[in-house]
């Protein structure tokens, strides 16, 4: 039986709030101008070295920097400035009834998505979690997290990706897993181009992983 990888942030809970404080307090211990929180948007999902350089230009020698402002809050009070999203406990529920292993693979460090899966009281739906490590050299890109979590609980079986940012529909599609984009989250249409399935509820999700994808 296949097992079934996801995404964290804007496929199971959305924590735009958390993220985006966090950063605008790291922007303004830097003393650098507060961008427009559509620009923001596209810092949902890249590892935050990536965001901070390449989407809120921060100087790359200033980026540890930023990372640690933002983590002394998130760490804090930010990883709870956050909320599941509707129909998610229930189509978790329905994937683990009918008998399948549940993974999380995700970009927030893996120390952080403990925490809020336990907060959020979704951590026994998931056999493992696999996040970014805490040091920007280690294990960052969803392409190396998602290949990190099939080698250590694929046992080769097949299976699905499910999250809603292109960087898991494009590591699903070089590692020749399935694919489901969740359209509900914070990616763009255009992000899901490709997928196999895209999903405008969690019970979608688990309609088609349960019924469609077979």
């Amino acid at each position: 039986m296949m097992i079934v990888l996801f995404d964290l942030d804007g496929t199971l809970t959305d924590s735009r709030e958390g993220i985006f404080h966090s950063a605008r307090i790291a922007l303004e211990a830097l003393g650098l101008p507060q961008p427009a929180d559509e620009r923001m948007k596209a810092m949902l999902g890249p590892p935050l070295s990536d965001s901070f350089e390449n989407i809120l230009g921060v100087d790359p020698e200033r980026v540890p920097e930023a990372i640690a402002h933002y983590r002394a809050y998130y760490r804090e009070k930010g990883l709870f400035e956050n909320r599941v999203y509707e129909g998610v406990y229930g189509m978790l529920g329905e994937l683990k009834a009918a008998g399948l292993d549940l993974y999380l693979a995700t970009s927030k460090p893996a120390v952080f998505a403990e925490r809020i899966l336990e907060k959020y009281r979704l951590d026994g739906y998931f056999t493992g979690v696999v996040g970014a490590d805490l040091d920007p050299k280690g294990i960052n890109h969803k392409l190396d997290i998602v290949k990190e979590a099939m080698g250590r609980y694929s046992a080769g079986r097949s299976a699905v990706m499910v999250g809603d940012r292109i960087m898991d529909m494009g590591a699903a599609k070089e590692l020749g897993l399935g694919s489901v984009f969740c359209a509900y989250g914070y990616g763009e249409p255009r992000e899901g181009e490709g997928a196999d399935f895209v999903a405008d509820s969690p019970a979608d999700v688990a309609y088609y992983i349960l019924e469609g994808s077979r």
